[in-house]
């Protein structure tokens, strides 16, 4: 349990974690999670082999959050 420095309201661990309605949800959630890693690893791969890895970073968290986006319009339209 976590409490404010006041400490009259308490936040539990439950309240932060994925509320997903179903088993479903929670692991597309999961593996979209995977892949955004998976781009932001890679583009970090790219840029070292070019010499920029600053620049191969960024790029992967733009294809990343780019690739999140789409995936997770198009689970939720399946789902639905």
């Amino acid at each position: 349990m976590y409490y404010t420095k006041k400490g009259r309201s308490a936040i539990l661990l439950e309240d932060l974690t994925f509320k997903g309605g179903n088993m479903a949800e929670k692991k597309a959630a999961g593996w979209i999670s995977l892949m955004f890693v998976g781009c932001l690893v890679l583009g970090l791969a790219i840029g070292l082999l070019l010499n920029q890895p600053g620049v191969g970073v960024l790029i992967g968290l733009g294809v990343g959050f780019i690739l999140m986006g789409i995936l997770r319009l198009t689970t939720k339209d399946t789902q639905d």
